[in-house]
């Protein structure tokens, strides 16, 4: 479990330093809003893991430290928000109104986190636990401080938000913008689940009720609180990634990769084709497209530039290798022998068969190159397997 906190709260901060990096997401104030958002969360997901508290607590030497910082990254994160979203930007008094209550609330947390005693049993529910009975003494009233300003100012942020955000996810003109809306409609839903039954447990806590209300109510917060991270990441995600890209990037670079050996022994063959310039599968991902349509550029060049060693020598490859004349392993075979024979500086073939053609498109081009490369290394085998047969007579 911390392992994949840990990933994630990566994976967040890579976002965000990304979305710094590109300029264009970071010029507007909804776009450094967004950025924040997503920092906020990436510092909310690092801190939550068991074994991280412990040691902020450890070195710290301030009990319970992150759980102060992580109410104030969610303060953090609802102004991020309000400040996303244009409809509320718009609303000049309820976001000076907004922010005034958030540093208020701040405010009050921290003078409150120092006057509430120490008393945790349960790691992952702190403030149930540590809002004991009103019948013990004064020392819960700090708690009682604290959640009452900390849950008005994110009620309010989201009294704010939510139906801006209702709003745009009506009117998102793709559907995965429109997924995300709804993923992040439902995070800030199960948001205000979590600061209900939160307020409801903090006050049956502090009324001392009997165990089966506050179980219940225990048991939603719970569920609320463990809704709200993977609807917001996700929302995040769909945002900022675009996923249809990525895997395009991530489909060209594999067919990059593939094709690179059959690109080298065509430039090897042909070399005054090749395009100068830097190149190769670790440059940077926005050029990949050109990189490949140059791949297969080259590649189909230097099958043009070998074609007069190229014989139809398919019956023979066919009946050597024990498989039909169609087979692709046969016309990786016929290339090969043909680049050899280019290589050698040979004469050209006496009678020049008509080589295999290139497809119309660019993506059955790449289909039928990577085809001809899957079956490179068979194809190298039976080139020297024929040679040697050949030397013999």
């Amino acid at each position: 479990m911390t392992i994949s906190m840990l990933l994630l709260a990566a994976v967040l901060g890579l976002v965000a330093g990304f979305r710094v990096w590109r300029r264009q997401l970071f010029a507007s104030t909804s776009g450094r809003a967004v950025t924040a958002l997503i920092a906020s969360d990436c510092l909310i997901t690092l801190v939550s893991p068991n074994e991280v508290t412990l040691g902020v607590d450890r070195v710290s030497g301030v009990p319970n430290l992150v759980l102060l910082l992580q109410c104030l990254l969610c303060l953090s994160s609802v102004g991020a928000v309000v400040l996303a979203l244009p409809g509320t930007v718009q609303n000049v008094g309820g976001l000076r109104r907004h922010f005034s209550l958030t540093a208020v609330a701040a405010a009050t947390m921290v003078i409150a986190f120092g006057l509430t005693p120490v008393h945790q049993v349960d790691v992952s529910n702190y403030w149930a636990d540590l809002v004991i009975p009103l019948r013990t003494g004064p020392g819960s009233l700090p708690a009682l401080c604290f959640w009452l300003a900390y849950a008005s100012a994110m009620a309010h942020g989201l009294a704010l938000a939510l139906p801006d955000l209702r709003r745009h996810q009506r009117s998102a003109p793709t559907g995965r913008a429109r997924f995300a809306l709804r993923l992040l409609l439902g995070a800030g839903a199960c948001t205000s689940l979590y600061l209900f039954f939160g307020s409801l447990v903090v006050l049956l806590r502090a009324m001392d009720w009997p165990g089966g209300p506050l179980n219940g109510a225990d048991l939603a917060l719970r569920s609320a609180t463990t809704a709200i991270g993977p609807l917001l990441l996700a929302g995040l995600v769909c945002i900022n990634v675009p996923i249809e890209r990525a895997a395009e990037v991530v489909r060209e670079h594999y067919y990059l990769h593939r094709l690179r050996p059959l690109w080298r022994d065509m430039t090897e063959a042909a070399p005054a084709l090749e395009v100068p310039g830097q190149r190769g599968v670790h440059r940077s991902l926005t050029d990949v497209r050109l990189r490949l349509y140059r791949t297969v550029i080259e590649i189909r060049d230097g099958y043009v530039a070998i074609a007069p060693w190229y014989c139809d020598a398919s019956p023979l490859v066919a009946r050597h290798a024990g498989v039909s004349e169609q087979d692709p392993v046969v016309v990786a075979t016929c290339w090969e022998l043909a680049r050899r024979a280019a290589l050698r500086g040979a004469p050209h073939a006496d009678s020049v068969a008509a080589p295999p053609g290139g497809a119309a498109t660019l993506g059955r081009e790449i289909a039928l190159l990577r085809e001809i490369a899957r079956h490179r290394l068979r194809a190298h085998g039976l080139a020297d397997e024929l040679a040697a047969r050949l030397a013999k007579r």
